[in-house]
């Protein structure tokens, strides 16, 4: 249920973790480790339901592609782009907060596992979606 917070990704990646809000038409190619690669990804909009200090909240994913498999992935430069502030480090590190504070003060904590940053996600429900607030995690902009 977890979604990978990857300072070293130049985009988001929406999954199965997460629902579709709107199909943009267009797609991207994706280029992962060990030259893997994959053609011809609808570029989306997608919202999943986060954790938050001050409860849960349906958490707005523009401009990700949308593969449909696995877990969604994070970028860290496209959440700062959005004024959202990462702090990826761990508690245990000096200067660690482990969070991801958006641009309108929801803090989403980040957990460890095998020493990557997760943030919690799941679908949001068609009620969730009616009564929850929602945070913008990334801009609507090409």
């Amino acid at each position: 249920s977890g979604a990978l917070v990857d300072r070293g990704a130049n985009g988001g990646v929406a999954r199965t973790n997460v629902r579709l809000i709107f199909v943009t038409g267009r797609q991207v190619d994706v280029l992962g480790h060990d030259k893997h690669h994959i053609v011809d990804i609808p570029i989306v909009t997608a919202g999943g339901v986060m954790d938050t200090k001050r409860g849960p909240v349906v958490a707005l994913m523009h401009q990700y592609a949308y593969t449909g498999k696995g877990t969604t992935m994070h970028s860290c430069g496209q959440l700062e782009w959005c004024n959202n502030g990462i702090n990826d480090k761990s508690i245990k590190v000096p200067g660690g907060l482990q969070r991801i504070q958006t641009d309108d003060g929801y803090i989403i904590p980040i957990n460890f596992k095998s020493g990557l940053p997760y943030v919690k996600i799941r679908p949001y429900t068609d009620e969730e979606w009616a009564t929850l607030p929602r945070v913008t995690l990334t801009n609507d902009v090409d």
